[in-house]
C-alpha cells in the first residue's frame, strides 16, 4: 500500500503533466522561462548528532526519519 503523500505526489505529477500537455508546454520550455531555481550546491543542516559526521551523498538516518515524521528539509538548512 503506497502511504497518502505518495498517492498526493503522484497526483500532482499526473496533474502537472496533463496541464503541460495541454498547454504544449515542454520541460525545456520550463527550463528556458527560469521556472526551477538554479542547482545549488548541496546543503549543509545543522542539529546534526554526533554519528554519522562524514555523510557527504546520501541522507543520514536522523535526518531521514525527520524528514518522513513531517519536518521540513529547510528547518535544518544552515544559512
Amino acid at each position: 500500500m503506497h502511504a497518502p503523500h505518495e498517492i498526493a505526489r503522484a497526483d500532482a505529477i499526473r496533474w502537472v503533466r496533463i496541464k503541460m500537455a495541454q498547454s504544449g508546454l515542454t520541460l525545456a520550455d520550463l527550463l528556458a522561462a527560469g521556472c526551477f531555481a538554479p542547482t545549488a550546491a548541496r546543503p549543509r543542516y545543522r542539529k546534526m548528532p554526533r554519528a554519522n559526521l562524514g555523510w557527504a551523498r546520501e541522507r543520514p538516518d536522523w535526518f531521514q526519519r525527520a524528514i518522513n515524521a513531517g519536518q521540513q528539509p529547510e528547518f535544518f538548512q544552515i544559512d
